[in-house]
């Protein structure tokens, strides 16, 4: 399944193909519509996870405005889609947000 999405904030056409890989759920920075930074929502059992949440929203904080979602990796390329919010409201979907990690 191939799903275009395009940003206008990237100004580019952003494409996750079928082979996209998904790396699991993230906090990232964005700032300008480009992702900063990212940091994963998993969390070893003995961390305590409320505790990481606040320190990982902090520290992001400090680049952009911190979002939750998925980041992907597809043919070399990370790609963070932003989680949206009541995905099922209204009578059209919306198209999610996807920001092009920067290295």
């Amino acid at each position: 399944m191939d799903v275009s999405i395009t940003s206008p904030a990237a100004r580019a056409d952003l494409t996750l193909s079928a082979t996209a890989r998904s790396l699991g759920k993230y906090w990232c920075a964005v700032r300008a519509d480009q992702a900063l930074a990212a940091m994963p929502m998993r969390v070893p059992n003995d961390v305590d996870f409320e505790a990481y949440r606040t320190e990982v929203q902090q520290v992001l904080s400090r680049l952009g405005d911190v979002k939750s979602g998925e980041l992907f990796d597809d043919q070399g390329q990370r790609l963070f889609v932003q989680q949206l919010t009541h995905a099922n409201r209204g009578k059209t979907a919306r198209t999610p947000k996807v920001y092009l990690l920067r290295s």
